[in-house]
């Protein structure tokens, strides 16, 4: 379904582009996007004008603004579900850190939201934490001990196979 969201929030959007266009827009592959269309005429969501050979006119049917309208609170719903069990995960984890005999911890990843939520957690436990986002740094930790590191790209676990650090991939707590 998430697929067809994206297409109707582009034919929303702009109802005179081509199925090219909302391949590049969305990242879907063409085929793809020609089979969810044939889908969404079938269940009235979209009509379709034809407006010369190669131009069509793609517009919204209030079924399909209905069935969107829909899909987006329950992706919203889903997103926020997700992201509170991902931090309920992460307290849990915080706690554990909390018990054992580590003396600090080391976010190690890319910024992104992820990270900023593990920032957040640690920040409100008041638990300190160095970050490093950079895999040139990663030197510098491999001589810390009593250090536990917390890692959520799987780009970035692969540097802790050869090192003695403790470490957590907070991807696996989910």
């Amino acid at each position: 379904m998430e697929n067809e969201l994206q297409i109707l929030q582009n034919i929303q959007k702009t109802s005179l582009t081509t199925q090219r266009d909302i391949s590049k827009l969305t990242g879907i592959s063409l085929g793809n996007v020609n089979l969810i269309i044939k889908k969404l005429i079938e269940k009235g969501m979209i009509q379709v004008e034809k407006l010369n050979t190669r131009s069509m006119k793609y517009t919204l049917t209030h079924k399909g603004i209905k069935e969107k309208a829909e899909a987006t609170y329950k992706y919203i719903i889903d997103s926020y579900r997700f992201i509170n069990q991902f931090h309920n995960n992460m307290e849990d984890r915080v706690k554990e850190l909390n018990t054992k005999e580590f003396d600090k911890a080391i976010l190690f990843g890319p910024q992104d939201e992820i990270c900023n939520i593990v920032k957040s957690t640690f920040n409100r436990k008041g638990i300190l934490y160095n970050y490093i986002s950079d895999k040139e740094d990663f030197e510098k930790i491999i001589y810390c001990e009593n250090t536990m590191v917390f890692v959520w790209h799987p780009d970035f676990e692969d540097y802790f196979e050869s090192s003695n650090l403790k470490y957590v991939n907070i991807l696996n707590e989910i």
